[in-house]
């Protein structure tokens, strides 16, 4: 895997197997350009990396779940991070997941980290971790590529993780968000709800989810639904969704409810 970066993408990339995720990483100047975007070039660099960790992961005898290529952009100190579940790649090759649920099953994220990042920090990565970053990725990605829905809503970063079989996703917002806004809540909980549900009928076959909860950046809940109530058909949903405005046991403090739409 090494010689085929070098050797087709000019590319030194560090391989290493940690349980049974593949990690490959590498330095790409340039990858964030001065708007802030990915560039072209570096991209197609990034594409032919991810691509040689596949061949190398489709030849190989070891027992593989994840792939994750980890790019950094030492000038700015950025890395991105894609991350694939490998079965998935065998489904697109084999005509069982289409092409664009194929990209939704992508974990793309960006850090900011200042130092290199040792690989003797790797880990091994479970399928509920796995679960949590994408269900955070496409929202982020739902939230932030839309300019009129990121004004709209003003999140800047979601997080994600799983913790005593609950979902938790964690919305930072920026400080002047509205959040009293009842269309703002509706277009909020749609996304998770949509998004949620999702990855745990795609991922979640040892139902190691038992709630999934959305905080704001201050720790209070926002959203919350049972697992296995999210994974029910529309129609036989609990009809609402309670949203929580303030902090609890605030004088201030007020709920309202966004009722579904009843077909």
């Amino acid at each position: 895997m090494r010689d085929i970066c070098r050797k087709e993408y000019d590319l030194q990339v560090d391989v290493r197997l940690v349980g049974k995720t593949l990690y490959a990483a590498c330095q790409l100047d340039g990858l964030v350009g001065q708007d802030l975007g990915l560039q072209r070039k570096t991209l197609e660099k990034l594409e032919g990396a991810m691509l040689s960790t596949t061949r190398a992961a489709l030849s190989t005898d070891a027992s593989i779940d994840f792939l994750v290529l980890k790019a950094r952009d030492a000038r700015l100190g950025v890395t991105v991070n894609l991350i694939r579940y490998f079965p998935d790649i065998k489904g697109l090759i084999f005509f069982r997941v289409s092409r664009s649920d194929f990209e939704n099953r992508l974990i793309l994220e960006t850090e900011n980290v200042p130092e290199p990042e040792s690989p003797d920090s790797w880990k091994d990565i479970p399928m509920t971790e796995f679960m949590a970053r994408l269900a955070a990725s496409r929202l982020q990605r739902q939230f932030t590529s839309n300019p009129l829905v990121s004004v709209f809503l003003q999140v800047q970063k979601v997080q994600g993780r799983v913790e005593d079989r609950t979902l938790l996703l964690v919305l930072e917002k920026s400080d002047d968000a509205d959040e009293s806004n009842a269309l703002m809540g509706e277009l909020l909980r749609s996304a998770v709800e949509e998004t949620a549900s999702d990855v745990l009928r795609k991922y979640d076959s040892e139902k190691a989810v038992r709630q999934v909860v959305v905080k704001d950046g201050r720790g209070r809940t926002v959203l919350n639904w049972s697992a296995e109530d999210l994974l029910k058909p529309k129609k036989e949903q609990k009809p609402a969704s309670q949203i929580l405005i303030g902090k609890p046991g605030d004088e201030e403090t007020a709920t309202f409810t966004i009722e579904s739409e009843q077909k």
